[in-house]
């Protein structure tokens, strides 16, 4: 009976240990690369926006980290295969399209939406060119253990010449954050 209760309570706190692993691992924390060659690449897109007189009611730092991040997400989408791409950009994902343990890209984003971004992904310019920025009305994402506040931002940008009208990403900022996930791919 000792045995049987000392292996249930074992047992009980690695679940507990593996859940909190799962669960505690901080994916809202990921910030893109800060390079010379992603500096670059952003200073390219962020006077692409000035120049342009993009409106937005981004804050500075969410404009800039918005830049950062897309521009990660098309270099990753335009310089790996369909696999590597996808296990790259899950920390740029919102948990709302990973698997329960954040490590894939959910079965339904990965074969529709991200397999759509990724097959045309070679159309847009890189470093990207934003032409217009929506707020949306979205105030919240996800459900249970997914779900988070905040506002969500549709980030036009520029198809490389004679490919086409811009496509928009769905970028979603959690509330008290100016670190963006990527919400939603399936325009592009």
């Amino acid at each position: 009976m000792k045995k049987l209760l000392l292996t249930l309570l074992v047992a009980t706190n690695l679940l507990a240990f593996n859940l909190m692993d799962i669960f505690s691992e901080n994916h809202d924390d990921y910030v893109p690369k800060r390079n010379e060659t992603t500096k670059k690449n952003a200073e390219l897109s962020l006077k692409y926006i000035k120049h342009t007189q993009v409106k937005d009611d981004m804050s500075d730092a969410r404009r800039e980290n918005a830049v950062y991040m897309i521009n990660e997400f098309l270099s990753i989408l335009q310089n790996n295969n369909f696999n590597d791409a996808a296990e790259k950009s899950v920390p740029l994902m919102h948990r709302s399209l990973l698997t329960s343990n954040q490590k894939d890209l959910d079965g339904d984003t990965k074969r529709f939406s991200f397999k759509k971004a990724y097959t045309n992904a070679k159309n847009y310019n890189f470093p990207i060119a934003v032409t217009r920025v929506d707020k949306l009305k979205t105030t919240e994402i996800g459900h249970g253990n997914q779900y988070d506040a905040g506002v969500e931002y549709k980030v036009w940008i520029a198809k490389k010449e004679s490919k086409g009208y811009p496509a928009p990403i769905v970028l979603f900022f959690k509330n008290g954050s100016e670190n963006p996930k990527i919400s939603y791919v399936g325009s592009l």
